[in-house]
């Protein structure tokens, strides 16, 4: 029976984070171009996106602490109540033109992320030693599911209430947080984390974490990567409406960034078992500098093969600049 328990948490946790990678590539295609008409000026239309991140930073050490104290259930209960309470308020501040209300909302999305990221960890738990690096790997894939659906969901749900500020994606981003609420009530804590909820939480000497190798390592990677995705993903969804682009190619480009995050999780537990979990992120970090570098060539390839001048081209690099993201939005 407690085998059976460990499987089923596995399978909720799973299906709970492709959810949230769901609701999460909903605000990554959508909330830059809603942030661009709500902004009383420009340069703070990614701020609210950018409220995501600042959420979950401020949150992830209180919501350790939390699930130390009332188990991983009850946390990973409130931390989705945050995604589906910041769901509604973003519904509500699109509406009403709220640009500040929609930052609020997409803050209370980033409080749901913090509790979200501990989901690998907890999958990780119901195994042995030895096979934990590939039950992270499994729950992580899920995001394969949402890599597909999520944008997917996004580009239809956003007239749901026929509005042309995408209020219907933030309803579904409440809908799903509600799903995970769901399916969250028949999660069950393993035994000895019951026994273990109450007890004082440990104390983590920060000094003695940073005079270890492995830990700055992966302080810098986790840093530099996830600085190099939010600078390009952000303005991405703008980027793609001020070339001409439709909010369907947008949606389409988020597709598969998220198939290239999540995509590798299908083997990257077999990679860590056999070249270490130090030398994994760095090949993957050189590889991805050489898909950077000849992506780069093939998109300049492209533009002078449909007879672009250099002129052109060199316009549409830096992104047209000159023309109005919200000009072209209104007119898809």
């Amino acid at each position: 029976m407690e085998r059976l328990g460990r499987q089923r948490n596995a399978l909720i946790l799973t299906i709970c984070n492709a959810l949230f990678i769901c609701s999460i590539s909903i605000d990554l295609a959508l909330t830059g171009l809603v942030d661009y008409q709500l902004a009383p000026q420009p340069w703070l239309a990614t701020l609210p996106f950018a409220f995501i991140t600042l959420g979950a930073a401020l949150t992830t050490w209180g919501a350790a602490g939390l699930m130390q104290r009332l188990g991983r259930q009850a946390g990973f209960v409130i931390g989705t109540a945050f995604g589906a309470l910041g769901g509604l308020i973003s519904v509500w501040s699109v509406l009403q033109g709220m640009f500040w209300g929609f930052a609020l909302g997409t803050f209370c999305v980033g409080i749901w992320q913090a509790f979200a990221q501990y989901y690998r960890l907890a999958a990780a738990d119901t195994v042995p030693k030895a096979q934990k690096a590939r039950a992270i790997s499994y729950v992580l894939a899920g995001g394969l599911i949402a890599a597909l659906a999520g944008p997917a969901l996004a580009n239809w749900s956003r007239a749901w209430l026929g509005d042309p500020f995408f209020a219907g994606a933030y309803l579904a981003v409440a809908g799903l947080a509600g799903v995970s609420l769901l399916l969250l009530s028949l999660y069950r804590d393993d035994a000895h984390l019951r026994n273990a909820a109450g007890s004082p939480p440990r104390r983590i000497v920060v000094s003695a974490l940073l005079a270890r190798p492995e830990y700055r390592a992966a302080l810098v990677n986790s840093t530099v990567s996830g600085v190099v995705m939010m600078f390009l993903m952000t303005a991405a969804p703008i980027a793609a409406i001020g070339c001409g682009l439709s909010v369907g190619d947008s949606t389409s480009i988020i597709q598969w960034h998220l198939l290239g995050m999540y995509g590798p999780s299908l083997f990257a537990g077999m990679l860590i078992s056999r070249i270490g979990a130090l030398a994994h992120p760095a090949s993957w970090e050189c590889h991805h500098l050489g898909l950077r570098h000849r992506g780069g060539k093939l998109a300049v390839q492209c533009r002078l093969s449909r007879g672009a001048s250099r002129s052109r081209c060199r316009l549409e690099l830096h992104v047209r600049c000159r023309d109005s993201p919200a000009d072209a939005i209104a007119q898809r």
